[in-house]
C-alpha cells in the first residue's frame, strides 16, 4: 500500500511539482476550461480511490489519513471554479466531508481558524453561482433542475458545499453555526444578488440535519430560527413577481425550494397557494417547474387539503396545463414534457376528488391532447407514466363520485355506468390511434385505463366488444410488457363479458392465452389469475369439459418445477377454489381425469403439503383463504381418499394447514379486506416500477397506483366469512363423527409446522 500511496500523493500534488513523472505535462493539461483533461481525471480517480480506502479500509489507511487530508485540502485551495474542474472539487470536498463527519482526526478540524477557513475557502467559493450556471438556468433548464432539484447521479459543487457543512456541525455545530452565521451576515449586506443566493444555500446547509427526497427536511437545527429566516428572507422573495418586480428569477426558484425543503417545519403555508398559481405560470422553466414540485409535495405531505385548495383549482389546472400543452422550447430537440406538472395534475385530481367532476370533460382533453402529442416520440417515461396515472385518477374520481350506490357489493351503479361511458367515447379514439401505431411504451397502460373503465360498467359496449377479438391474438402477447396489463384486462372483461364471450367462441381462446402464460415463470401468476377469473364467471357446464385438458397442463407443469414454492402455491390455492366450490370428490375425479388413479394423493403427499410445510406464507392473500378452505374440506370430508385415514400423512396436512393459518393472519379474521376504490393521496409517489407479480418483465411495463384495482375477489367471502370458526367447525364434526381421528387431530396441534417460525419464512 506504501508505493501506491507515495504515487497517488505524488499526484495529486499536481504536474507542476512532478514534470518528469508525469511525462509531458503540457500535453496533458487541458486548456479549455469547460472540458476535463487527463490531469484532472486523474486527480479525481485518485480522490475517489483513498476516499474508497478511508470507508473500506479504515484500520490499514489510518497512517495516511492525515497526509491526504491535507493533501485534497491544499489542492482544493489551488483549484478554480471552471467547470473542468468540478469533477475533482465535488470528489475532493465530498472527501474532506467524510473525514471530518468520521469524527476519528476530530482535533485536527476542531479549531476555529481552521474550520473558518473551510469555510471562507472552501464552502463559500462553491456556494455561488457562476456564470455558466446561468446559462445552464436560461438555455437547459431541464439539467439544471435535474442536478439541483433531483440529486441527479452527477453531484455539484454547491450539493457537495452543502454537505461539508453538515459534516462540520456533526461535531463541531457550535464553532460551525457561528462562523456560518457570521458570513451569512456578510452575504445579506451584499447588494449582489448572487450573495443572497448563496444565503439561501448557506442557510439550508446549516439548518437540516436529515433530509428526504419524500419527506424534505426531517430534523433540524435547534439554533437557526427558521420561521424568522423565512418571515425576514423568503416569504418576500415568494410575493415578488420575478424580475417585474425587481427579484430575480432564480431567487424566486430559491425560496421556492426552501418552502419545498422545510414544508414540515414551517406553519401557515396555505397562503401560498394563489402565488404558486401565480409562480406555475412563470415564463422560466425553473421557475414554474419549481412551483409545480412544490404544490405537488405540499398536496403530498397534507399540508394542502381540499377545502384550501379548491377556491383556486381553477386557477391552478390553467396554469399547469399551460405548461403541459406548450413545449417548454421552440427546438425539437430540447423539448421536454414536464414530468413536474403532469405529476402535481395527478396530485391535484387526488385531493380535489369529486369537486373536478365539472371540469372533467375539459380536463381529459387537455390529457389527451398531451397524449397525442407524445404518441409520435415518447421520450420522457416520467411524463407518460404520470399522464396516465391522471387519467386514472380522473376516471376513479369522476365515476365514483356519479353514485355512491353499489349493487349487491360487486356490481357498478347506473351512475357509474354513465360517467364510464362518457369516458369512453372521450378515450376511445385516442387509444385506439395508439394501438393501431402500436407504441410499445404505451400500449400497457391504455389496456390497464381500459380495465379500469370496465371496472364501472354494468354491461359491455360494441366498442369494447370490438376490442376483445385483437386482445386474444397471440401476436399481441409477445410484447413481454403488455401481458400483466392484457391479463388484467382479459379478467375485466369476464365480470361483464361472459355472454359475449361464450356466444362469439372466445372461450378456447381464453384458454390459449392460459396455456400461453402458464408456459413462462414470469407470467405464471398472470395465468393462475385468469384460470381462477373463467372458474368463477363461467357456468359449470361450460368450464368442465376442459378441466382435464387445463388439469394435464398444470400437473406436467408442477412435475418439471415441484421445487418452485410459488408455483406450488399458486396451484394448491386453484384446487382449494375447486374443493371449496364443487366439492373435494369433483376435485380428486377432475385430476384423476388427467393424471390417472391416486394422483390427487400423491400431489397432497410429495408436493403440496412439504411446500406449504416449508414456506406457509403465501404471495396473496386470497389464494391463502382459497388454499386453506379446500385443505379443510379434504381433511374433513375425504380422509381416507386423501390421506389413508388418521394416518402420519393426515396429521401432517392437519399441521400444514394450522400453520398456514397462522402465517397468513389475517384471512381468519372475518374475510378479506380489499383495496378501497381510490387509493390514499400519497400514493403513486415513486410507482414507476411495476409492482404485480412478474413485475420484473422489462422496462416496458409499469403499473399504475390508480389503475384497475389488482385486489381480486374472495371467492369465499359469503360462503366462509370466518375461516378459522369454519375450520374449528370441521375439525369438531370429523371428531364427533370420527372418533378415530381424534389422536390425529391432537398430534397436528402439537406439530412443528403447526407453529411456523415467521422469521425463516419469506413470502413466495
Amino acid at each position: 500500500m506504501t508505493e501506491w500511496m507515495s504515487r497517488f500523493e505524488m499526484f495529486l500534488q499536481g504536474a507542476e511539482k512532478h514534470p518528469v513523472e508525469l511525462g509531458r505535462p503540457l500535453s496533458l493539461l487541458s486548456h479549455d476550461d469547460d472540458t476535463e483533461g487527463p490531469i484532472e481525471a486523474l486527480q479525481a480517480a485518485i480522490v475517489e480511490n483513498i476516499a474508497l480506502y478511508a470507508s473500506k479500509y479504515d484500520e490499514e489507511f489510518q497512517p495516511y489519513l492525515q497526509r491526504f487530508a491535507a493533501a485534497v485540502w491544499q489542492r482544493l485551495m489551488h483549484t478554480s471554479r471552471h467547470e473542468k474542474y468540478d469533477h475533482l472539487a465535488v470528489t475532493s470536498i465530498g472527501f474532506l466531508a467524510s473525514v471530518i463527519a468520521n469524527g476519528v482526526h476530530t482535533a485536527q478540524f476542531s479549531d476555529e481558524a481552521t474550520l473558518k477557513n473551510i469555510i471562507e475557502s472552501i464552502v463559500a467559493p462553491n456556494l455561488q453561482l457562476r456564470d455558466s450556471d446561468l446559462e445552464q438556468f436560461e438555455d437547459n433548464p431541464k439539467e439544471f433542475i435535474n442536478r439541483d432539484l433531483e440529486a441527479a447521479d452527477a453531484e455539484t459543487r454547491r450539493r457537495s458545499a452543502r454537505e461539508l457543512v453538515q459534516a462540520m456541525c456533526k461535531h463541531h455545530e457550535t464553532k460551525t453555526t457561528q462562523l456560518c452565521i457570521a458570513h451569512a451576515s456578510q452575504l445579506l449586506a451584499s447588494t449582489n444578488w448572487r450573495d443572497k443566493d448563496a444565503f439561501f444555500q448557506l442557510v439550508t446547509a446549516l439548518t437540516i440535519r436529515a433530509e428526504s427526497q419524500r419527506a424534505g427536511a426531517t430534523r433540524t437545527s435547534n439554533t437557526i430560527d427558521l420561521p424568522q429566516i423565512f418571515s425576514q428572507h423568503i416569504r418576500p422573495e415568494l410575493l415578488k413577481s420575478s424580475q417585474e418586480n425587481g427579484g430575480h428569477p432564480i431567487l424566486l426558484a430559491d425560496a421556492i425550494q426552501f418552502v419545498c425543503t422545510f414544508r414540515n417545519q414551517l406553519p401557515g403555508l396555505t397562503e401560498f397557494i394563489p402565488v404558486l398559481a401565480t409562480h406555475c405560470q412563470s415564463r422560466h422553466v425553473v421557475v414554474h417547474t419549481y412551483a409545480a414540485y412544490a404544490l405537488e409535495r405540499l398536496i403530498y405531505s397534507h399540508q394542502f387539503k381540499r377545502q384550501d385548495l379548491e377556491p383556486y383549482l381553477t386557477q391552478l389546472f390553467q396554469a399547469l396545463f399551460a405548461v403541459i400543452d406548450a413545449p417548454d422550447s421552440t427546438s425539437i430537440e430540447k423539448q421536454w414534457e414536464n414530468e413536474y406538472c403532469v405529476k402535481a395534475v395527478m396530485r391535484l385530481l387526488l385531493v380535489a376528488d369529486t369537486a373536478v367532476a365539472p371540469a372533467a370533460q375539459l380536463i381529459t382533453d387537455k390529457l389527451v391532447k398531451a397524449l397525442a402529442r407524445v404518441c409520435g416520440n415518447p421520450r420522457n417515461p416520467k411524463f407518460n407514466h404520470y399522464l396516465f396515472e391522471s387519467l386514472a385518477v380522473l376516471i376513479r374520481v369522476v365515476c365514483r363520485g356519479s353514485s355512491c350506490e353499489q349493487n349487491n357489493g360487486n356490481q357498478p351503479s347506473v351512475q357509474a355506468d354513465a360517467a364510464a361511458s362518457k369516458f369512453e367515447v372521450l378515450l376511445f379514439p385516442p387509444f385506439q390511434s395508439v394501438l393501431q401505431m402500436a407504441v410499445a411504451e404505451f400500449t400497457p397502460y391504455v389496456f390497464q385505463i381500459l380495465a379500469l373503465l370496465l371496472d364501472f360498467k354494468r354491461e359491455l359496449s360494441p366498442a369494447y366488444a370490438s376490442l376483445l377479438p385483437p386482445l386474444l391474438h397471440p401476436t399481441l402477447w409477445e410484447h413481454r410488457g403488455n401481458v400483466p396489463a392484457l391479463a388484467q384486462l382479459l379478467e375485466a372483461y369476464l365480470r361483464i363479458g361472459t355472454r359475449l364471450i361464450l356466444d362469439e367462441g372466445h372461450l378456447e381462446p381464453y384458454l390459449g392465452v392460459f396455456q400461453k402464460l402458464l408456459a413462462s415463470k414470469l407470467s405464471e401468476p398472470h395465468a393462475f389469475h385468469l384460470l381462477t377469473a373463467l372458474f368463477l364467471s363461467l357456468p359449470p357446464q361450460q368450464i368442465d369439459p376442459y378441466l382435464p385438458t387445463i388439469f394435464r397442463l398444470l400437473l406436467t407443469r408442477l412435475q418439471h418445477n415441484r421445487d418452485r414454492v410459488g408455483l406450488v402455491h399458486y396451484f394448491t390455492a386453484f384446487i382449494g377454489l375447486l374443493a371449496g366450490k364443487r366439492g373435494p370428490s369433483f376435485l380428486l375425479q377432475s385430476l384423476e381425469a388427467a393424471g390417472g388413479q391416486g394422483v390427487g394423493a400423491n400431489v397432497l403427499q410429495h408436493v403440496i403439503i412439504p411446500a406449504l410445510i416449508s414456506v406457509p406464507i403465501f404471495s396473496e392473500e386470497r389464494d391463502a383463504k382459497h388454499a386453506a378452505v379446500g385443505l379443510v374440506r379434504l381433511l374433513s370430508e375425504e380422509p381416507n381418499a386423501c390421506f389413508s385415514g388418521p394416518s402420519p400423512f393426515w396429521t401432517n396436512a392437519a399441521a400444514a394447514l394450522l400453520g398456514l393459518l397462522q402465517a397468513n393472519a389475517k384471512i381468519t379474521q372475518g374475510g378479506l379486506i380489499l383495496v378501497s376504490p381510490l387509493a390514499d393521496i400519497t400514493a403513486g409517489d415513486d410507482h414507476f416500477v411495476g409492482n404485480v407479480p412478474g413485475a420484473d418483465y422489462d422496462a416496458a411495463f409499469s403499473q399504475l397506483a390508480f389503475g384497475a384495482t389488482t385486489a381480486r375477489p374472495d371467492a369465499f367471502a359469503t360462503d366462509v366469512p370466518d375461516l378459522g370458526a369454519y375450520v374449528q367447525t370441521a375439525f369438531t364434526n370429523l371428531a364427533a363423527s370420527r372418533p378415530e381421528f381424534n389422536q390425529a387431530l391432537q398430534a397436528a396441534h402439537a406439530h412443528p409446522a403447526a407453529h411456523p417460525n415467521l422469521d425463516d419464512n419469506t413470502r413466495a
